[in-house]
């Protein structure tokens, strides 16, 4: 695989390792994607994430190749109430101990496999509709959201095509090589093949076993 990125991550080291496929080129960019286009991507008339953990905690989700992997954050902020900056904003929990801590009565999944499966089956297709390997709802630098004007609220997550991983709890739960084998699924899962290029007739002649000259010389 070639990568052709401005924007170095943890797993970059994984993908030089493996040397440089010409036929395989990812152009990696972290870009965000609007709302608008979220709707036309879920088939949803009116799209809006909604916070599963309460107002306390946060929700991130990603998406690499077909696996969806779930967090819980909070933000770190001074006693002025203002946010630290980036990484140091983020704090990370375990998902699943303050999904069952936030629970309410009126909450549709009362259990975390029925959340996982509830978010898996709404999300899950994002890569393979978006045609990258890898999506999110993460934060990411407040250097890219400026750059993309995209976050109306900097301080927390928006959607992104091929997020920066490396300040994410990913790196806990996936080594670099496991990331970029990932990244290698899909593109071979999504690969669409190429029709062969046009052969001139005489090639095609010589390729089925005859011979131009005495093959098909007219009988008198």
């Amino acid at each position: 695989m070639k990568l052709i990125s401005k924007l170095r991550d943890f797993y970059d080291f994984a993908i030089h390792q493996h040397g440089v496929d010409p036929l395989l080129v990812w152009k990696r960019k972290p870009e965000p994607i609007g709302e608008m286009e979220m709707r036309k991507l879920l088939d949803v008339p009116f799209y809006r994430n909604r916070e599963p953990f309460g107002n306390h905690y946060r929700a991130a989700y990603l998406i690499l190749n077909d696996r969806v992997f779930i967090y819980a954050y909070t933000i770190n902020k001074d006693r002025l109430g203002i946010a630290f900056d980036y990484p140091f904003r983020f704090q990370f929990h375990d998902a699943e101990k303050v999904f069952y801590e936030t629970r309410g009565r009126y909450d549709r999944s009362s259990k975390w496999e029925e959340f996982v499966a509830e978010v898996t089956a709404r999300y899950g297709k994002l890569t393979d509709l978006t045609g990258h390997p890898i999506v999110g709802y993460v934060p990411q630098p407040d250097h890219l959201c400026y750059e993309h004007k995209c976050s109306h609220r900097i301080s927390s997550s928006d959607w992104w095509t091929n997020p920066l991983l490396a300040q994410l709890p990913v790196t806990k739960d996936l080594s670099g090589q496991q990331v970029y084998e990932e990244i290698l699924k899909f593109f071979c899962r999504t690969a669409q093949p190429k029709d062969p290029a046009p052969q001139p007739e005489d090639s095609r002649i010589e390729a089925a076993g005859f011979d131009l000259k005495t093959s098909f010389r007219h009988r008198k």
